[in-house]
């Protein structure tokens, strides 16, 4: 069931000592995120001019090095910071010289889930600023669920309020810029949540352009995922056709797997068929193997009868293997009793053998006691 979208954060604010005059800044209790936390988010300022008023005056009133930014968007995918069901225990955050962790009480970084394009859903992104001489300098940023509860400790959180996605966007693309490659892979996830009309642009750039490897592959994934986009499964083509690097293009064939139109699974067939490189081709049918439409099971039965080497055909039967019982079954039992090859009939057996399926054993049965139906 997907949930209703969230109201607008509400910002509680609460003087900490009464009596006084009002202070520049008051501290503030956001609903879902508690520490010492001061409220930016006055005013018809710009997203740039709040970072730089958060920086003026944790400049004038801290004696630390490091201190948090945070501002609400509405993402298109759903962030879940819990895996399993909401505790009434609290995130911690906590930051070290160029990371922010989420841990349970109990220990251990925590990650979140993501549903991809099932928004908009209100979300809440974090950064981290360190001072480095005399400047301070964005190391790292992590986005989470305003509908858990969040403590923060050792440092403090400069709210900057609910900020428009365009206006977002905008920061988190000139930020890439300059972002260290860390900095940079959280922007490629954090960009892809934008419902933006060049973000798909943006992340493709990124894709086909002269970056880490690593980066590159984050933005293939979000340029593509979740998206109802005629035009992703062109462009992966057209990608892997230039690309040089066997692991990219080992990972442009899994974006293809997590694609549900029957483009991608052409495009697999295509590349299970043809593909000249064995280790690719051996990727190719593995996804393949996961897709039970009728064109996949017909694509993988003529990898296994056609003209090709052991090891290929191996990997079709095991992708074969992978399909559910009722089509799977009948398939490696017809390919144990006429494939051509001992090798593939054997393996055939195998994972036959692995199915527990009553067919099966009944085979199975027949081939050790030499018994006739």
């Amino acid at each position: 069931m997907k949930r209703l979208i969230a109201p607008p954060v509400k910002i509680l604010l609460l003087l900490l000592v009464a009596g006084l005059s009002a202070p520049r800044f008051l501290a503030a209790d956001i609903a879902f995120l508690k520490g010492k936390i001061y409220d930016l988010s006055g005013g018809k300022s710009s997203l740039e001019e709040r970072f730089a008023a958060a920086e003026k005056e944790f400049r004038a009133a801290e004696k630390g090095t490091a201190y948090l930014t945070a501002y609400s968007f509405m993402s298109r995918h759903l962030i879940n910071s819990h895996r399993h069901e909401k505790s009434p225990v609290p995130y911690k955050i906590a930051v070290d010289d160029r990371h922010i962790e989420l841990r349970r009480t109990w220990g251990g970084e925590h990650g979140y889930n993501v549903e991809l394009g099932e928004g908009p859903y209100q979300t809440v992104i974090l950064f981290l600023h360190r001072m480095e001489d005399g400047k301070a300098e964005m190391r790292d940023l992590r986005l989470i669920d305003p509908e858990d509860a969040y403590e923060v400790s050792g440092v403090s959180v400069y709210w900057l309020g609910d900020i428009d996605n365009a206006e977002s966007f905008a920061f988190m693309k000139r930020t890439f810029t300059d972002g260290s490659l860390s900095l940079r892979k959280g922007l490629v996830f954090a960009i892809s949540c934008h419902d933006h009309p060049q973000t798909v642009e943006f992340l493709r750039n990124i894709a086909a352009g002269d970056y880490d490897l690593e980066l590159r592959k984050e933005a293939v994934l979000f340029s593509v995922g979740g998206r109802r986009d005629d035009g992703a499964v062109g462009f992966l083509k057209d990608l892997y056709a230039k690309e040089k690097s066997r692991e990219m293009k080992k990972h442009i064939i899994f974006v293809l797997s997590t694609d549900k139109t029957e483009e991608s699974a052409r495009e697999l067939i295509r590349l299970a068929k043809t593909e000249t490189d064995s280790s690719l081709r051996k990727d190719a049918i593995f996804w393949l193997g996961q897709k039970a439409s009728q064109e996949a099971v017909r694509a993988l039965k003529d990898v296994v009868d056609g003209d090709e080497n052991s090891e290929v055909k191996k990997q079709a039967v095991f992708a074969i293997s992978q399909l559910p019982k009722d089509k799977s079954v009948p398939m490696l039992i017809d390919i144990a009793k006429t494939n051509g090859s001992p090798a593939v009939r054997k393996n055939a057996i195998f994972w036959l053998g692995q199915s527990g399926d009553e067919r099966a054993v009944s085979f199975l049965e027949e081939i050790l006691l030499g018994k006739k139906r």
